[in-house]
């Protein structure tokens, strides 16, 4: 079996950690020591010529060329007969595709606000030894595979693989926290992937970021300016999303195809509030886009997952958003629909009252035996 590496697309010459003070102590110091990767590295500049000097001793690379390099190529979408859908008359019915009814554009998940935070630049660009994020292997027969499995298969050993590596760079080991990327599979979970968060306090680990993977056919961002049908089916998967991130209380998720990544938050109001079924879309990120000037699919990623540390970030809300139980009908405090949003039809919005005891977001219960958040 042929084995393909795709690997950063530029030469790299690097340091080691030791000689620009990873294990040492910003000489400025901080009362209390570092809480993380973050702060721990973002008070030191390093010159061209530190560079040069320190090549000599190790290759060197850094996160920002790492999250950016070439994607491996997919030659085509994954098989329709392979496709895990859910619709209305699946018996299980905890939502249902008006679940969503608000979509707002998420402008600000972008590569120059990004790099606008705080720091943040300078901790992508600072130098890691190449041996400490590992450039994962695909096999040419799973790429051209083309089902489900076999893109759960890249998922785990490309994207996790390189996510995982870069957030254990950025956050460290002084913190004693970790963020990984996952298959749901290897978790139990319903999500395809998730981002875990480990700590002392949180051994066993907690679900911060969910991620679902789709076919190009099953669901795409062109699927809202659709017609009626189509738009029920781009609404199906991201009421599935919200409902897994509002178990979750998780503020961020994502849905990947073969073609593009596309970042979700949850809408909240001035109170930090989730407003049931509104949901903030960022654009769109092509499978193939790359360069250390373009927000790729990795890079998005890590910073999603990055959000979800212990200490949220200067100008970005943290992870946690707090959906209160289905008991107290939170999901009843939403918003008039968006009028691109179809109407469900009557036997659908029936078969909701039947399954999960209420229909539309607005209704009451119709007996206590159903509840959704």
């Amino acid at each position: 079996m042929r084995r393909t590496s795709y690997g950063s697309q530029h030469a790299f010459q690097n340091t080691t950690q030791e000689s620009y003070g990873y294990e040492g102590s910003y000489e400025g110091g901080y009362e209390g020591g570092y809480e993380d990767g973050y702060n721990r590295r973002r008070n030191r500049e390093y010159q061209r010529s530190d560079l040069d000097a320190l090549a000599e001793i190790e290759p060197y690379t850094t996160l920002v060329d790492y999250l950016t390099s070439r994607n491996p190529p997919i030659l085509g979408p994954m098989e329709s007969a392979n496709l895990r859908r859910r619709n209305a008359k699946s018996p299980d019915y905890a939502f249902i595709w008006w679940d969503v009814r608000n979509t707002r554009h998420w402008n600000t998940f972008n590569l120059q606000t990004i790099l606008a935070t705080p720091d943040l630049d300078r901790l992508l660009r600072m130098p890691i030894p190449q041996a400490e994020l590992p450039e994962p292997f695909v096999d040419d027969d799973v790429l051209q595979q083309g089902d489900r499995i076999a893109f759960l298969t890249i998922v785990r050993d490309y994207f996790c693989t390189k996510v995982t590596a870069a957030l254990s760079q950025s956050i460290g080991t002084r913190s004693h926290q970790s963020l990984s990327m996952v298959l749901g599979s290897e978790l139990g979970s319903s999500a395809d992937i998730a981002g875990v968060y480990q700590s002392p306090s949180r051994p066993n680990g907690q679900i911060r970021v969910a991620g679902f993977v789709k076919s190009c056919r099953e669901w795409n961002t062109m699927m809202q300016a659709g017609g009626d049908e189509k738009r029920r089916e781009f609404l199906q998967v991201l009421s599935q999303l919200q409902r897994y991130m509002r178990e979750h209380n998780t503020r961020y998720g994502y849905v990947l195809t073969e073609q593009e990544l596309v970042c979700v938050r949850l809408a909240t109001d001035a109170e930090n509030r989730p407003i049931f079924g509104c949901l903030d879309i960022a654009n769109a990120i092509q499978w193939n886009q790359h360069g250390s000037n373009r927000l790729t699919i990795c890079l998005a990623l890590w910073f999603l997952h990055f959000l979800a540390k212990r200490d949220p970030l200067p100008d970005w809300a943290g992870w946690e958003i707090p959906v209160p139980s289905a008991e107290d009908c939170s999901r009843r405090y939403c918003m008039a629909k968006d009028p691109w949003v179809p109407d469900p039809k009557y036997d659908e919005v029936e078969l909701a009252r039947v399954k999960r005891g209420w229909g539309e977001a607005d209704e009451p219960y119709a007996y206590a035996a159903h509840t959704s958040i």
